[in-house]
């Protein structure tokens, strides 16, 4: 009884004091305050983290929940973005924002493509056979904690001049020539995977930074065979090619043509038995690349996904030859270097021109189509693995 005493007065006075309009009003703007400082320091938080180029929203729709659990056959680490380098963080924009989260959907998708195609063909691997193939193709940046995929007539030397410049060894990406940064100054001051100790290489693969640039097969050949063999090329060391695997492919294939060549498009070329005239075309290539008999493992036509091992190695980023411009500003931004360096143009790298269809259609032109056929099905997994259209689309 006493105690229902004792709390009938504070439950009066706390009454009196409501039935105060003007109480209640100060009440009430009190509440109202402190529920907009808390939002505003939400808002804060939200901002904050919105602002990193590698933000990515949790809240998920039902078809990205369903593409991340897709798995990749044969993966060895899990991708882990690390989001501390010791370069300066870049302030970003509204506009820097959206080209961000623009390119991290078309990258989703690309990594969804590998995903799948690995998958569905079952390839995969262990540690060692990615130290076998692959290691000596990956080049590291500490620094920036990156791993770049170095393939051949890809843009290859374009971002190892970037990779020089990162690394200080060059204050531009044209202050060396070509063969001075493929044959000279990279493979001393770059450094590669394979050097590491096992331990790193693990460690490495998990927490950096992975990409490879990518290529239309067709295309890629093509390049090569421009740029090596072609009695066109006006590639400074064409002739050391030619007089060895060209020379080989015309003896193996159509030695007659040494004697009394047929076809308009020759070179004179001076060999160790005399002036020749060396007459190679796209057809005599093709068929040395499907000749199951031949060492036509090359890494400048070689497979990519020999190369790089995609269905090993989970990379956090696809670039794509046809989007090279752009890829290679997502990946400056993304690793917080694009205020130190540009990706170069292609000056100074040999370019060949051979992405146009129309190239591609003047130079395959004669191949048999059997031998057509026979090529398709050697780089078929680059086409599939890295969403490229049959051939047949662009050669008919």
């Amino acid at each position: 009884m006493s105690s229902k005493m004792e709390h009938k007065p504070r439950r009066l006075y706390f009454l009196e004091i409501m039935s105060t309009r003007k109480n209640v009003i100060v009440v009430v703007g009190i509440i109202v305050l402190l529920i907009l400082i808390n939002l505003g320091f939400v808002l804060r938080g939200l901002l904050d983290i919105s602002s990193d180029p590698v933000y990515k929203p949790k809240a998920r729709s039902r078809n990205e929940e369903q593409d991340e659990r897709i798995s990749t056959i044969g993966t060895l680490y899990d991708s882990v973005i690390n989001l501390s380098t010791n370069a300066p963080v870049d302030k970003m924009t509204s506009s820097n924002i959206f080209f961000m989260d623009e390119q991290d959907a078309i990258q989703k998708a690309r990594r969804a493509q590998v995903s799948h195609t690995c998958i569905k063909n079952s390839s995969g691997g262990t540690f060692t056979d990615f130290m076998k193939l692959s290691s000596h193709y990956l080049i590291v940046d500490e620094k920036y904690k990156l791993i770049y995929c170095s393939v051949p007539k890809v843009a290859s030397t374009s971002w190892k001049r970037v990779l020089l410049v990162l690394r200080g060894i060059m204050k531009d990406t044209y202050d060396l020539s070509q063969s001075d940064v493929n044959n000279k100054v990279a493979p001393q001051k770059l450094k590669y995977l394979r050097f590491y100790p096992e331990e790193d290489i693990r460690r490495m693969l998990k927490e950096f930074t992975k990409f490879l640039v990518v290529r239309d097969p067709f295309s890629r050949i093509l390049s090569a065979f421009r740029n090596k063999l072609d009695p066109l090329s006006d590639f400074r060391k064409c002739d050391i090619w030619q007089k060895g695997i060209g020379m080989h492919i015309l003896k193996k294939y159509k030695p007659l043509s040494l004697i009394g060549p047929s076809r308009p498009v020759f070179k004179r070329l001076s060999t160790p038995k005399g002036v020749v005239r060396y007459d190679l075309n796209m057809a005599d290539f093709v068929k040395f690349l499907v000749d199951p008999l031949e060492k036509n493992d090359e890494e400048h036509w070689s497979e990519i996904h020999k190369l790089c091992s995609p269905c090993l190695v989970e990379y956090d980023i696809i670039s794509k030859f046809e989007t090279l411009d752009t890829d290679a500003e997502y990946i400056l931004r993304r690793i917080h270097a694009d205020s130190i360096v540009q990706f170069p143009s292609s000056i100074g790298s040999s370019p060949t021109n051979s992405s146009n269809t129309a190239s591609i259609k003047s130079y395959f032109k004669d191949v048999p189509r059997s031998d057509l056929d026979k090529l398709y099905r050697r780089y078929q997994l680059d086409f599939e693995l890295f969403g490229y259209d049959n051939p047949d689309m662009g050669l008919s």
